[in-house]
């Protein structure tokens, strides 16, 4: 919606209160709440908020890295107020959030916003390739109960169809009976503007999966992500319950992650990630013996147009699912993402709790590889054709930065497209996802191509941000440490 439309419903009455906000290095919502009056005014003149925002931990506490909020007196920028803004239905007054974003003193967005970060990304990508990128958002969260912030673990809510917190229930619409948090919190989300897709129960007891519908606007479709799980930890919490997005809260049942799906299409329209021949997914897929080309094959074709670099290729032979039956663009954009996955990866998996995930047989990746289908995998083609064909990328964890993972999501992708490498054939594993944040930071630390094409002074910021938050949760024993060794 847009600027106008807030001016007139503020104006009429229809919003009383407004909340101006930018999303955190952590993707949560962090600004100011205005009156109607002084609302009116900011919309008008802007406000102002101080970057480090920027620069705060998972709790909303300062992390100083570099001085940013403490030892730099903790300056202000200019917020400009951004033509994008939702009801908060959950609200007894009519409130709406309006989304906003800093201001360098030459009027450019504040280079250390996770939301800058993605436009710059996307307008390298675009620039790059001439490619237009089409993105849906989906992701995992469990409904419990507690007080937020507690050190005690967290319970379930249960289900009104079993009254149980052991029964999983997948997919099962009991879930959504009238007197549960669930159905209402699925009612106050319909009355939001958001493009929503499916809701639905999933494989643990008061867990559930939540789609949007794909937009050709990445930065908006990250926007949307951003809104969406704000709305139902605010909305689960005014119908009594807690929402939360963390990735593993209960140790012995599958976490929750958030899954990228991703087309590419060129300047005619066309679905750069789609067969020309449906293939079907079999047990046993055959591949073909593609080889990477060599350097010299490679520079024959440095003059060949982007759009025909990406042109789809038709499929031979039989109807079994080969590599020869995908595109160049999607088989080159799949190698990319398994090639610098690791570099990505503190980005995907923002801290410790996220890699207490990647465990067997809980549809989260263990190791890089790709497959048909295949919720193991860590990059699925799901059973789609034409328009609808894409990819999707698996690794993520339910409450990372959706700017951050998807500009490093469209980061590794731009890299495979120019480097053109084969991915391995499906199942086949080029290597492993890193099993804990020290590993990760390691990676991160490397000046790689990924970090060079991400964007080398914010990654080492995040980089240097995200190690002070692993101190202070290490700083903290946990109560195995006092019962094994005090």
């Amino acid at each position: 919606m847009s600027r106008s439309s807030l001016a007139t419903a503020l104006k009429n009455g229809q919003v009383r209160t407004v909340d101006f906000a930018t999303p955190d290095l952590c993707g949560v919502l962090r600004g100011k709440r205005y009156n109607r009056e002084l609302a009116r005014k900011v919309l008008a003149r802007g406000f102002s908020l101080p970057p480090s925002v920027y620069g705060m931990d998972a709790g909303g506490d300062p992390l100083n890295v570099r001085g940013i909020g403490i030892d730099d007196g903790d300056p202000d920028l200019q917020a400009r107020i951004l033509p994008y803004w939702d009801m908060q239905p959950w609200q007894k007054t009519p409130t709406a959030v309006v989304l906003c974003e800093l201001l360098e003193s030459d009027g450019k967005p504040c280079w250390k916003s996770p939301r800058a970060v993605l436009q710059a990304v996307v307008a390298d990508f675009t620039q790059a390739t001439g490619l237009r990128v089409k993105v849906a958002f989906e992701g995992e969260y469990f409904l419990i109960g507690g007080e937020p912030r507690s050190k005690k673990p967290p319970k379930r809510l249960a289900t009104v169809a079993t009254e149980s917190t052991e029964v999983a229930d997948v997919y099962g619409l009991n879930a959504f009976l009238p007197d549960n948090i669930s159905a209402r919190l699925w009612e106050q989300l319909q009355k939001t503007g958001l493009p929503l897709g499916a809701l639905t129960h999933e494989a643990a007891a008061a867990q559930y999966e939540i789609n949007l519908n794909p937009v050709d606007d990445p930065v908006a479709a990250a926007d949307h992500w951003i809104f969406l799980r704000h709305a139902i930890t605010s909305g689960a919490a005014s119908l009594g319950g807690r929402a939360t997005f963390c990735p593993k809260p209960f140790l012995n049942l599958p976490g929750s992650g958030l899954q990228i799906n991703i087309s590419l299409w060129d300047k005619q329209g066309r679905n750069c990630y789609a067969l020309k021949t449906p293939a079907s997914k079999t047990s046993a897929p055959k591949t073909s013996a593609s080889k990477t080309p060599t350097s010299k094959a490679r520079g024959a074709k440095t003059s060949a147009a982007k759009s025909a670099r990406l042109k789809p290729s038709a499929v031979r032979g039989s109807d079994s699912f080969s590599l020869d039956s995908l595109p160049r663009g999607l088989r080159f954009s799949i190698a990319g993402l398994l090639r610098h996955n690791n570099s990505a990866m503190l980005y995907y998996a923002p801290h410790i709790n996220a890699y207490r995930r990647y465990l067997p047989k809980q549809f989260a990746p263990e190791s890089l590889f790709w497959n048909r289908d295949d919720r193991n995998a860590a990059v699925r083609l799901p059973i789609a054709e034409g328009d609808e064909a894409r990819l999707e990328h698996r690794i993520a964890s339910a409450d990372a930065n959706p700017y951050l993972v998807l500009a490093a999501v469209l980061t590794s992708i731009r890299l495979g497209l120019d480097e053109k490498r084969e991915p391995p054939a499906p199942l086949k594993a080029s290597g492993s996802v890193p099993r804990s944040f020290h590993r990760a930071w390691v990676e991160a630390r490397r000046t790689t191509s990924f970090a060079r094409a991400f964007g080398l002074e914010y990654h080492q910021l995040y980089t240097e941000l995200k190690e002070a938050e692993y101190n202070r949760v290490l700083s903290n024993p946990v109560a195995d440490e006092y019962s094994y060794y005090l």
